[in-house]
């Protein structure tokens, strides 16, 4: 019996969108042109100001708090979160107003943002801190197909969760975070509706609302939303694997017509989801609505009244059109796709899958793996000499709350590290340089001791490679940016790069040679831009499939990432002449 008031929810989603599937389609297409053309370049124009103001190139990690010191750009930034957060409210907002004007009167896209903006004054208080919570809480919903088009590309940067995912603990830890985090986000998830629906409802109101509201409707709502994503995760599925048969079918007949083919195919395959993705916020939409208003929605029967659209004459031509312009550039894409990748690939502190990181284990499991560089992460003794350790202290692996700058090397090589069934020993660097010799395998050397006011430790890393002949083979990184330009001073013959954890707007400008960007800051911009400087972009840490294709396809100087084998046979693939399937499948996996 549970089953079956999700069923009638679901039942009922879908035969509501499907008679106003127009308007949601309208409603998705306007909003998205209102966040083109003048939502965007605000929030660009405004970011732009608060760079100007401070002086900045671009926003990171060591800059970033700068910013809350200086009351002018303190001010443009609360304006551009209160932008941010309507902007994302409004979307939400839409949808259910469109779900919730059903057999009542035609509603206009007008008239829902004249509606919407009446919960403007909200917004411009104490309350507007709560909705950013809640939207903070609601992004794990973004997983299940709730997300809208300003918080798509907002996730946790990989290389935190990468780390989590390390240790036993961290996945407990990472996993117990998400569900608790989801069950509060479904159990607001009617705080929107509520806020939206009611006149005088406050966003505190809204979540009051949702969370007793849920205390009697938490299955139903999560069997209903999870049946609307399952099927309709098949029928697009079966949509696009219907759209891929006239290509395959084309290359196998004629040949000389398939690229022609492809790009109409491609193109449809991009409506296909376009549409899909609007369909399921519509869906989800129609099913909160319908459940909020309780199951005498569900039973009464829906009004096929279909309000008669204006301006056909002007709407048909100009999709046409731009059918046509995606058309084009598919085929441009297509056809001028094939080229040989340059792409190092750089392995992350060793393969460890069947080793510890950063030991001489893992550096050997890199070069089988075929790895154009390995990356390691190197420490001073408290008597100077260097070893290959990452943490701060010994506690995750050598079951020690010591840091290595506490310890001699004798004390350091006594300890044993363990992770699950595997040993090792903390390798120093001088052994490191004598293996890699051996393997003829090029480190990508990062810096994480301190930086000391004469400049001792470094000097001394210098007269190492030095005395070995390798200043101009290995690579050295670091985060603190006056300490890796300190060192390209010293040593000008050594590849230097900068890790750059956080970056909005241009790139920091420095005289390293090189940049290393996590991939969520990672875009085409910067890799232009630190190309016309002369300089290299590297990004890290790259571990799935997806974005190695990306950042291969993009032209990134290097890959930093755990799985260097898989990366190189995908660099291969890319290199390769594929057909056009596979060339819709990997532009597919860009997006």
């Amino acid at each position: 019996m549970i089953l079956l008031q999700p069923i009638a929810v679901i039942k009922h989603a879908y035969q509501d969108f499907w008679i106003y599937k127009r308007d949601y389609i309208k409603a998705s297409v306007l909003f998205n042109l209102l966040r083109i053309a003048i939502i965007s370049p605000i929030l660009g124009f405004l970011g732009k100001q608060i760079l100007k103001i401070n002086g900045f190139d671009g926003i990171t990690e060591s800059t970033i708090f700068s910013l809350f010191k200086n009351p002018t750009s303190l001010a443009l930034i609360a304006l551009i979160l209160l932008i941010f957060i309507f902007a994302i409210f409004f979307e939400f907002g839409l949808y259910f107003l469109y779900a919730d004007h059903h057999d009542k009167y035609p509603l206009k896209f007008r008239q829902s943002l004249m509606k919407l903006l009446r919960k403007l004054r909200y917004f411009v208080s104490f309350q507007a801190v709560l909705f950013l919570i809640y939207f903070v809480l609601m992004i794990p919903l973004a997983s299940i197909g709730l997300e809208g088009s300003f918080t798509s590309d907002l996730y946790i940067p990989h290389f935190i969760t990468d780390e989590l995912m390390k240790t036993t603990s961290g996945k407990l830890l990472y996993g117990a975070s998400l569900a608790l985090i989801f069950y509060v986000s479904m159990r607001l998830i009617y705080s929107i509706p509520y806020f939206v629906f009611n006149e005088k409802s406050t966003i505190l109101g809204g979540i009051n609302y949702s969370w007793q509201f849920t205390k009697r409707t938490l299955i139903t709502t999560l069997l209903s939303l999870g049946g609307i994503v399952a099927i309709h995760s098949v029928i697009t599925l079966l949509g696009i694997g219907l759209l891929f048969l006239p290509v395959m079918f084309i290359e196998t007949v004629a040949l000389p017509v398939a690229p022609y083919v492809s790009a109409i195919c491609l193109t449809l395959i991009e409506v296909l989801l376009f549409v899909s993705f609007s369909m399921l916020q519509a869906l989800f939409a129609e099913a909160i609505v319908t459940l909020l208003k309780n199951s005498e929605e569900i039973e009464h029967p829906i009004s096929k009244t279909i309000y008669p659209t204006k301006h056909t004459r002007i709407v048909y031509p100009v999709i046409g059109i731009g059918l046509a312009i995606m058309t084009f550039f598919n085929y441009s894409y297509l056809t001028n796709n094939i080229y040989a990748p340059s792409t190092m690939i750089i392995s992350h502190r060793g393969v460890t899958t069947d080793a510890i990181e950063n030991t001489k284990s893992a550096i050997i499991a890199a070069k089988k793996e075929g790895a154009d560089m390995v990356e390691i992460d190197v420490q001073q003794t408290k008597d100077r000499q260097f070893v290959l350790f990452h943490d701060d202290t010994l506690r995750r692996l050598g079951n020690s709350s010591k840091k290595i700058s506490e310890l001699t090397l004798e004390e350091v090589k006594q300890i044993t590290l363990q992770e699950g069934n595997l040993k090792d020993k903390i390798p120093t660097l001088e052994d490191v340089l004598s293996l890699t010799d051996d393997l003829n395998m090029r480190l990508l050397i990062e810096l994480k001791f301190e930086e000391e006011a004469d400049g001792r430790n470094e000097a001394e890393l210098i007269n190492m490679l030095y005395d070995r002949d390798l200043l101009s083979r290995h690579y050295v990184q670091g985060l603190n940016q006056t300490q890796i330009e300190s060192f390209e001073i010293g040593a000008p013959e050594v590849n230097t790069g900068y890790i750059v954890a956080f970056n909005l707007g241009s790139l920091p400008k420095t005289s390293a040679d090189f940049m290393v960007m996590e991939e969520f800051s990672f875009n085409q911009n910067n890799l232009e831009t630190a190309h016309k400087r002369q300089q290299q972009l590297f990004a890290w840490t790259i571990n799935k499939q997806s974005l190695m294709r990306k950042y291969i396809s993009m032209g990134a100087d290097a890959i930093i990432t755990d799985h260097p084998e898989q990366a190189q046979l995908i660099k291969q693939q890319l290199s390769e002449n594929m057909s056009f399937t596979d060339r819709i499948k990997k532009y597919l996996d860009l997006r």
